[in-house]
C-alpha cells in the first residue's frame, strides 16, 4: 500500500523530478522516507480532502517561493497516505475536509495528533448516526471547527467529558440537537458560535444569557432558525435598550424599539444582543459598534 503512495506523488512531481526519484521506488518505504526527508527540507502546510471516493492531499511550503505537491488516489486506506505525508514531511499546519466515516476521521485525527490542526470541516455519512458530542469531541482540540452534517435523529446525548469545548470558532449547520443544557455549559466557553436549526424556546435563550452575564468567554454567537421573541426574552434581565445602528463584523443591523439591548458581564464585558426584523436569529456579540438614532 505504501508503495502505491510513492507512486502517486511521483506523479506530482515535475519531469525533471521525476526522473531523478524514479529509482527510489525500488527500495523499501523506510529507505525511500530517509532520502525524501533530506531533499524537502523545511515545513509543509497540508490540506487534506477525504472522502469515500478518493483522497486529495496537497503540501505547500513555507519556504519562499514556495513549493506544491498535491497527492491524489482512489486507493484505500486514506491513513497510510497521511501517515507517509506526515513521515517525510514537517507538517507545520493541517486543514482538513472530511467526507467520510467517524472511523476513518479517529484514525486521521491519531496519525495527526502532534500535528497543528487548524481546522476541520466534516460531514457525517448517511449510514452514520454518530452521537453529537462524541463527533465534537474528537476534534475538540482543534481551534476551527465547522459540522456541515450530523444525522441525529433524537434520543439521548452523553457528554463524553465534563469540561466545556473552547473552540475558536464552530459552525453547526443542523443544530437541531442542540439543547439549553449545551449552550449554558457544552459551549459556553466557545469563542464564536454559529448555529443553524437550533431549536430554542425564550425562556431557554433567556436562560443562556443569565449564564452569559455570570461569566463566559463567548464573543459572539448567532443561533438561526428558533423564531425568538427578543422582548420576552429580556423580560426582567439586566439589559439597556437600543435603537440605532449595531455594526458586527463589518455588517450594519438598523435596530428599532424592542430588536436590541445592551447587556454587560460581571467582569464589565458589554454585549449587543440583537435581531433582524425576520426573527430568523438571535445574535450576540462583544465586538460591537452603536450608532444611537
Amino acid at each position: 500500500m505504501t508503495s502505491a503512495f510513492y507512486k502517486d506523488w511521483l506523479k506530482s512531481l515535475n519531469a525533471e523530478e521525476q526522473k531523478k526519484f524514479a529509482g527510489i521506488l525500488q527500495k523499501s518505504p523506510d529507505e525511500i522516507q530517509k532520502i525524501l526527508k533530506k531533499q524537502f527540507l523545511g515545513k509543509f502546510k497540508m490540506r487534506c480532502t477525504i472522502t469515500q471516493d478518493h483522497l486529495n492531499i496537497t503540501l505547500e511550503s513555507d519556504n519562499k517561493p514556495s513549493r506544491q505537491i498535491t497527492v491524489r488516489s482512489r486507493i484505500r486506506p486514506v491513513n497510510e497516505y497521511v501517515s507517509a505525508c506526515v513521515k517525510i514531511f514537517k507538517i507545520s499546519n493541517c486543514e482538513l475536509h472530511l467526507h467520510d466515516t467517524f472511523k476513518t476521521y479517529k484514525d486521521v485525527m491519531e496519525i495527526l495528533k502532534d500535528c497543528k490542526v487548524s481546522n476541520v470541516t466534516a460531514w457525517e455519512t448517511r449510514k452514520e448516526k454518530t452521537n453529537p458530542e462524541t463527533f465534537l469531541d474528537l476534534f475538540g482540540n482543534v481551534p476551527e471547527v465547522s459540522i456541515q452534517n450530523l444525522n441525529w435523529v433524537g434520543g439521548v446525548i452523553h457528554r463524553p467529558k465534563a469540561v466545556p469545548f473552547e473552540f475558536k470558532k464552530l459552525y453547526v449547520a443542523n443544530g437541531t440537537w442542540v439543547s439549553i443544557k449545551h449552550l449554558t455549559e457544552t459551549l459556553i466557553d466557545c469563542e464564536e458560535v454559529l448555529l443553524r436549526e437550533c431549536v430554542l424556546s425564550n425562556l431557554e435563550a433567556r436562560s443562556f444569557l443569565k449564564r452569559w452575564i455570570v461569566g463566559s468567554r463567548m464573543r459572539k454567537i448567532f443561533i438561526g432558525y428558533s423564531r425568538f421573541n427578543l422582548k420576552t426574552i429580556m423580560k426582567n434581565l439586566p439589559a439597556t435598550p437600543f435603537i440605532g445602528t449595531i455594526c458586527v463584523d463589518y455588517k450594519d443591523y438598523k435596530m428599532s424599539e424592542g430588536q436590541c439591548y445592551i447587556i454587560q458581564q460581571n467582569n464589565g464585558r458589554r454585549a449587543a444582543v440583537f435581531q433582524n426584523d425576520d426573527k430568523y436569529f438571535l445574535g450576540l456579540s462583544t465586538k460591537f459598534k452603536s450608532r444611537a438614532y
